[in-house]
């Protein structure tokens, strides 16, 4: 059955549709209202090319198209605009084109050729299966640039997980990566997209199905701003972002896609030992500043360290440490200002400042990790990880 089916989707990659008919003008495209504000997606705007990127693969809610994409196919087809369909996979690749060419002088027969020919082409999106494992998101947002021409409307339907390629978020840090540090890592490594010219649209970004865990509102919106950085990087003329239905129903898929492991919610700290307050426990810091990125977060986790601190008579060492951009010097002294933030926060928490001391390492130290290629390339989820604040806490001998 399996054979069967590998079969079908090999058939349908090198399917072109196209209905024809006589010579007349394209039937007008109904008035409809729109979620996008692109001015290529919003209705009325002129006819243009559509490529959709469909995570047709495990972990994914199950592919369809939402009113606002729909229309745009529609108006794509009506206009004879072609439509192609990228298989979002562990290697994408070009699994439809297809031009809606019907003539008709009867409004109603050539209305008929269009919803069948809708029909046809979500048909292909809702049935679509993977052949290769893993998802690289960003090798088929780079397909989708190169089939689309300038002027096209790239919509990419997927969570945006990719487990595969450059952007993959097997690494949990990603989840914490500057998406300007994450654009500038494509763009040396001359692995951006071209999307000069090009609508992008993103859907559903976050959403995702079982197995794959529930990403809860931080982390989707850190999944987008990360998408749409790459977007607009890439020379996109203009980025947008549909809400889709949050479905957790996904399609039984024979190739398989590893599962990303999420951020751990924040754990009560030891009485002893070390503690990491980073992004992913809530205690980050604005880029190059000591002002915690989510203050209310952040002391709520600070609480936590307060309370244990507390309760005893440990000595309290507070290291910073950075990424590599920028220079040793600044680093040091940005590492520094840093464990003092927490110094401060921790005192106004109850903490006796005589039992605490600070350290900044800057971009070294036994918690530091190289976070540059041979190259000289800042490598996102790693820098992500040396922005941090390590707790030692050392409890006297009995």
């Amino acid at each position: 059955m399996a054979r069967k089916k590998r079969s079908v989707v090999a058939v349908v990659a090198a399917l072109t549709l196209t209905i024809t008919g006589c010579a007349d003008e394209p039937a007008p495209a109904p008035p409809a209202t729109s979620s996008l504000a692109c001015p290529a997606a919003v209705p009325g705007a002129r006819p243009a090319a559509v490529t959709l990127i469909v995570g047709a693969r495990a972990n994914n809610p199950r592919p369809d198209l939402p009113k606002d994409v729909r229309r745009l196919v529609e108006s794509a087809a009506r206009g004879g605009q072609e439509i192609r369909i990228v298989r979002l996979d562990g290697q994408p690749s070009i699994a439809l084109t297809a031009t809606f060419e019907s003539n008709q002088k009867n409004d109603a027969r050539n209305d008929s050729k269009l919803d069948d020919f809708m029909k046809r082409t979500l048909g292909v999106v809702q049935k679509l299966e993977p052949k290769v494992a893993e998802a690289d998101g960003l090798a088929a947002l780079a397909e989708a640039g190169r089939i689309t021409p300038e002027g096209g409307l790239v919509v990419f339907l997927d969570s945006g997980l990719s487990t595969a390629g450059a952007l993959s978020f097997t690494d949990v840090a990603m989840f914490s990566a500057e998406p300007a540090d994450v654009s500038a890592f494509l763009r040396k490594e001359e692995l951006m997209p071209g999307l000069s010219g090009r609508t992008v649209v993103f859907v559903g970004l976050g959403n995702t199905a079982d197995p794959q865990p529930v990403l809860n509102e931080k982390l989707r919106n850190r999944v987008t701003a990360i998408w749409q950085a790459v977007a607009r990087d890439a020379g996109a003329a203009c980025v947008d972002t549909l809400a889709a239905d949050s479905r957790r129903t996904a399609v039984d898929r024979p190739v398989p896609v590893s599962v990303v492991a999420l951020p751990e919610p924040p754990r009560p700290p030891g009485p002893c030992g070390t503690t990491v307050l980073a992004d992913s426990n809530s205690v980050g810091f604005v880029v190059a500043t000591a002002r915690l990125r989510e203050p209310e977060e952040g002391r709520k986790v600070l609480r936590q360290l307060a309370d244990q601190l507390n309760a005893g008579d440990q000595r309290i060492l507070l290291v910073g440490v950075t990424s590599s951009e920028g220079g040793r010097a600044r680093n040091v002294k940005l590492s520094q200002d840093r464990a003092a933030a927490i110094r401060t926060e921790l005192v106004k928490l109850g903490v006796d400042a005589g039992r605490i001391r600070i350290r900044g390492d800057g971009p070294g130290g036994r918690y530091f990790t190289r976070d540059l290629t041979g190259e000289g390339v800042l490598i996102p989820a790693t820098a992500a990880r040396n922005r941090a604040v390590v707790v030692e806490l050392t409890c006297p001998k009995s």
